[in-house]
């Protein structure tokens, strides 16, 4: 992408050091669209590839993750949802460098948008969307030991 906007930068430039002697016809010529840090510099971007194609995920979108045996719904924060064939444990695996904690058999979620968590009654999260999430007991002192590094930052 950054590559296709380079080249047609410099296909714009060298359409004006053409035109540039020419006073009779003048270009309507904008650049300052080809670059823009919203555009080519997302945050953390990942690539998910299916089966026929690949699919786009920007992980700063995703809200949470739930797992059905082999296949893992993908909700996001704007409400979607997708379905893709990979199980929890691989998504587990490509974002584990990143704000995301597995806090039961069938649920990962994005740290980024937790509201509320109980772990002294109910062991439960709220996340930002309202919707109420069960901690499993096991999990119960990872998830207490993420939180208190995840505020310390």
């Amino acid at each position: 992408m950054i590559a296709k906007a380079f080249v047609l930068y410099y296909a714009i430039l060298f359409i004006k050091v053409i035109f540039a002697n020419q006073t009779t016809m003048n270009l309507p010529i904008q650049t300052n669209f080809l670059y823009s840090p919203k555009r080519f510099n997302r945050e953390k971007k990942t690539i998910i590839y299916l089966e026929r194609g690949k699919t786009e995920i920007y992980i700063e979108e995703i809200l949470m993750c739930k797992g059905e045996g082999n296949y893992t719904y993908v909700h996001y924060k704007n409400g979607e949802k997708h379905l893709f064939s990979k199980t929890l444990k691989q998504f587990c695996e490509l974002f584990k460098s990143y704000d995301f904690l597995r806090i039961s058999r069938s649920v990962l979620i994005n740290l980024k948008y937790l509201k509320a968590f109980n772990t002294v009654e109910e062991l439960s999260v709220i996340m930002i969307n309202e919707q109420k999430i069960d901690i499993a007991r096991r999990r119960k002192a990872e998830f207490q030991d993420t939180i208190r590094k995840f505020s310390k930052r």
